[in-house]
């Protein structure tokens, strides 16, 4: 890991606990969710598919995706970012593969 993806996942690592509460970064109504999930809908292949999520975060694609049938793998630089969306796909009844990762490697 370089020092800059350290860097940048120690400040992702921070923000995770409180990151979908932040305007704008997680769906907060029923109606933001379907506009998400309606979204992914027009985009992807019909389901049941497989979804790779890179920079998931806590997964607002990874859940809408899930929700719709999709296997969805999620990919992020930050543990406790992966953690809090397994956390909120376990809220739901869905499950996210998901992997820590750090990009440089995937180059």
């Amino acid at each position: 890991m370089t020092d800059i993806e350290a860097r940048i996942g120690a400040y992702w690592e921070r923000a995770a606990a409180t990151y979908e509460q932040a305007e704008g970064h997680h769906p907060q109504t029923a109606l933001e969710w379907a506009a998400w999930r309606g979204a992914l809908g027009r985009l992807l292949p019909p389901p049941p598919a497989r979804v790779l999520d890179v920079g998931a975060g806590t997964g607002i694609l990874s859940l809408a995706a899930a929700q719709l049938g999709y296997t969805v793998t999620a990919v992020d630089l930050a543990p406790a970012m992966l953690q809090r969306l397994v956390a909120l796909a376990a809220a739901d009844g869905l499950e996210v593969i998901r992997l820590f990762a750090v990009f440089s490697g995937l180059l």
